[in-house]
């Protein structure tokens, strides 16, 4: 027999599922979204040199989105509101 969670614990189970990284949407446990990066540069090569740095991290995943203007960045930016913005 499945135990009765009344309002009370259910929040507070709640709390302790969010503190732990995790978040409940439509009533399914997934974990946060990944940050949100754009990386503005004119230098392909450099680009590329960056977004291999910051997807080589084993403890963050990130989203990368590229520009190569500074409106195209702005663009990004306003779009899409990322966590951080890398410029040269």
């Amino acid at each position: 027999m499945n135990p009765v969670v009344c309002g009370a614990q259910r929040q507070d189970r709640n709390a302790a599922l969010v503190s732990t990284g995790i978040v409940l949407r439509k009533g399914l446990l997934m974990p946060p979204p990944s940050p949100l990066i754009v990386l503005v540069d004119d230098s392909p090569e450099d680009r590329a040199t960056y977004q291999r740095y910051l997807l080589r991290n084993t403890e963050e995943t990130y989203q990368v989105r590229e520009a190569d203007t500074g409106a195209r960045g702005l663009q990004h930016c306003r779009e899409l509101r990322p966590a951080c913005v890398l410029l040269d």
